[in-house]
C-alpha cells in the first residue's frame, strides 16, 4: 500500500510539473480560395512534416513540457503567395494564451487571410489576438 500510494503522488507531481498542452491550427482562409493552406510544424525533437488544410480543416498536436521548461514548436505556413515562419508555442513567452481545460491546456492558432491569431478563452469570453502576418514569398 505504500508504495502505491509513493507512485500516485510521484505522477501527481509529474503532471504538475510537466502539464499538458495541445495546440490546434485551423484554417480560416476565405471560403473561395483556389490554394490550400500548408503547414509544417517543428520542435528541435520532433518534425510533425507537412499538411495541407482546406478551409475550415484542423492540424493538432499534444504534448508535454519539457524539463527545463523551454518547450518551443514552430511552423513555417505557406498560402498562394504567401508565407510565414513563427513560433507556435514557446513555453517561456506564449503559455499564457492557452486556454486550460479539464484536459490540460489549449492553444488555438486561426489562419486568416490578413494574418495569424491565437484564440483564447478568459473568464468565459473568447478573446482574439493577432500575433503575426503573412510575408510575400521571395523567389
Amino acid at each position: 500500500f505504500f508504495f502505491l500510494t509513493i507512485l500516485a503522488l510521484y505522477f501527481v507531481h509529474v503532471v504538475a510539473l510537466f502539464p499538458k498542452y495541445k495546440v490546434v491550427i485551423e484554417s480560416r482562409l476565405p471560403a473561395d480560395s483556389p490554394y490550400f493552406l500548408r503547414l509544417r510544424c517543428q520542435s528541435k525533437d520532433s518534425d510533425l512534416g507537412y499538411h495541407d488544410l482546406k478551409v475550415n480543416e484542423t492540424f493538432s498536436w499534444e504534448f508535454r513540457t519539457n524539463f527545463s521548461h523551454s518547450t518551443l514548436f514552430f511552423c513555417h505556413f505557406y498560402w498562394d503567395t504567401k508565407d510565414a515562419i513563427f513560433d507556435v508555442f514557446d513555453e517561456k513567452k506564449l503559455y499564457h494564451q492557452c486556454s486550460r481545460t479539464n484536459d490540460g491546456n489549449l492553444c488555438t492558432w486561426l489562419v486568416k487571410a490578413d494574418g495569424f491569431y491565437m484564440a483564447f478563452q478568459r473568464y468565459g469570453i473568447i478573446v482574439t489576438v493577432k500575433m503575426a502576418d503573412w510575408k510575400q514569398k521571395t523567389l
